[in-house]
């Protein structure tokens, strides 16, 4: 016989499709999945019989070989008294310990709660995440097992740019390094080491990455604990040079740095002498040298030409010029020794302006030469554009204790422990000192009327200095004879560059006879 009863309302079937739902549960790893939040939660298949708390087991802090342990429990969320299974982790790291139920019966009242512990046992500081998976009589809930440490977070630059520097010279860059996450220990290894770096990198105080050094190379932070990373860059070829290394931390992450620097050769371009550009090859040469010939002028006066250099690097540089005089035929005469002395000694007749200054990063330096003879003969200098303190790897001392040992290994410059003043540009001069010209209009005068004797008869003459110096002249006093008297007012006259003048010439003839007179002027 057949009894038709009622079914329970509070009581729902169990699940027909319980193995599938089970198979598929254990086989997905959706509770991993983060959801629109970006956090993740517990995952149910079929219908939800317990609420778990907590929905996800977080272990945040922990050291390795240590255990942690983290309660969860099982509320049963139904009407009616149910049955758990938990299902063990499958990975080594997380454990769980037995349920432990409100009775000896192994049900869970309804509002009641069942409760186990989570057990992790970390062997490293990485991250770890499991599925904790717990059947039910309707169904598999998943919840999520993290160990997650508050990551470190530095403020290193990804890229690090040392800058400019030139070849066998040493520059540093200090970056402060302030760790803004969790703790953590860290070590440095080069590409050129990686994945597998040597043994005795744990106990290297730096990283070498020639031509770069970076100290130190392993380091520990705390929240908000910072250190200074020096980076040295001590090239010994010039071009953009990039180098790169690792960052490995004790959570096991890795992050890739890259180092680079523009290594430089100290060289200027002649760009124009008096506005007129330099050709090539002329103007690309690293270390200008070029010849100026000044237009012959008579003594006293100047010859100015401007000379246009260009810093070709990104790096300023301190000068001075050396003007050399060498003696030529003219200037080791007794004569002109005598007159002027030695040429360079008590004399000069060739200098630069300015003599001495900076030359502004990538900027152009105008320089003016200027010529100013003493005498009329040929004058020979040469003109030295000096750089101070520039690197000198012939003068470098390969054994310097006051040097890091990575600075001595192969693969960097001099390192910036050897300078010396450098000659970077020369500049051939020449010139002569000319006579003085005067020019005299009329130089032939004419009196064409009959003069009488006893009176005074005047005539002018143009006096005009042709050349860029003062000078002085001096005429002949002409000795009063008996029969003639001729003189010049003002027999002395001073004319400036290019200076023109009157002079009166005065006649007075003392007997009846012809008139012929010359007259000397003396050039002073």
């Amino acid at each position: 016989r057949k009894f038709n009863s009622l079914q329970n309302p509070r009581y729902k079937p169990l699940a027909n499709n319980f193995r599938q739902i089970l198979d598929s549960v254990l086989s997905s790893s959706a509770a991993l999945q983060p959801g629109a939040d970006g956090t993740v939660k517990t995952v149910h298949a079929g219908t939800q019989i317990f609420n778990p708390k907590p929905s996800v087991v977080h272990f945040a802090e922990y050291e390795v070989s240590e255990v942690y342990e983290l309660p969860v429990r099982l509320y049963n969320a139904s009407r009616i008294l149910q049955r758990v299974r938990v299902l063990p982790p499958a990975s080594a790291h997380f454990s769980v310990s037995l349920v432990q139920y409100p009775g000896d019966d192994g049900l869970v009242a309804p509002g009641m709660y069942c409760e186990f512990t989570v057990r992790f046992l970390p062997d490293t500081l990485a991250d770890y995440e499991e599925v904790l998976h717990v059947a039910t009589e309707h169904g598999v809930m998943s919840i999520p097992l993290l160990a997650r440490r508050l990551p470190p977070n530095l403020t290193i630059p990804d890229a690090i740019d040392v800058g400019d520097c030139f070849v066998n010279d040493r520059r540093t860059v200090v970056l402060p390094c302030k760790n803004e996450g969790g703790r953590g220990r860290f070590i440095l290894v080069p590409d050129s080491e990686w994945p597998d770096p040597p043994e005795d990198i744990a106990g290297r105080s730096g990283a070498l990455l020639p031509p770069f050094v970076v100290t130190p190379s392993q380091w520990e932070l705390g929240p908000g604990e910072s250190i200074d990373v020096t980076v040295d860059f001590a090239p010994e070829e010039h071009g953009l040079l990039e180098r790169g290394f690792r960052l490995v931390c004790d959570n096991c992450s890795v992050h890739a740095y890259s180092v680079r620097g523009h290594a430089l050769i100290p060289s200027l371009q002649l760009c124009s002498i008096d506005t007129l550009p330099i050709p090539r090859p002329l103007s690309d040469a690293l270390r200008p040298s070029t010849a100026l010939a000044f237009q012959p002028i008579a003594p006293g006066a100047s010859s100015r030409k401007t000379l246009v250099l260009k810093n070709r690097t990104p790096l300023g540089m301190a000068y001075h010029w050396e003007v050399v005089h060498e003696d030529t035929p003219h200037t080791e005469k007794e004569e002109y020794l005598k007159r002027h002395g030695k040429v360079g000694v008590t004399h000069k007749v060739f200098s630069v302006s300015p003599a001495e200054g900076n030359i502004d990063p990538s900027g152009t330096l105008s320089l003016d030469i200027t010529f100013s003879p003493t005498g009329s003969v040929l004058y020979h200098a040469t003109a030295r554009l000096i750089v101070h303190h520039l690197p000198a790897p012939d003068h470098a001392a390969h054994n310097d204790a006051s040097l890091p040992a990575e600075l001595l290994t192969p693969g960097f410059g001099a390192a910036g422990h050897a300078y010396r003043d450098e000659e970077v540009a020369r500049v051939d001069l020449r010139g002569f000192g000319s006579e003085v010209r005067v020019i005299m209009e009329p130089q032939i005068l004419m009196v064409a009327e009959r003069l009488s004797v006893g009176n005074t008869y005047t005539r002018t003459v143009k006096v005009k200095n042709d050349s860029g110096a003062p000078t002085e002249l001096s005429w002949e006093r002409y000795p009063e004879l008996l029969y003639q008297a001729v003189r010049v007012v003002p027999d002395r006259l001073t004319l400036g560059p290019h200076e023109e003048k009157t002079i009166k010439v005065e006649i007075r003839p003392k007997v009846v006879a012809p008139l012929v007179v010359s007259i000397g002027c003396d050039i002073l």
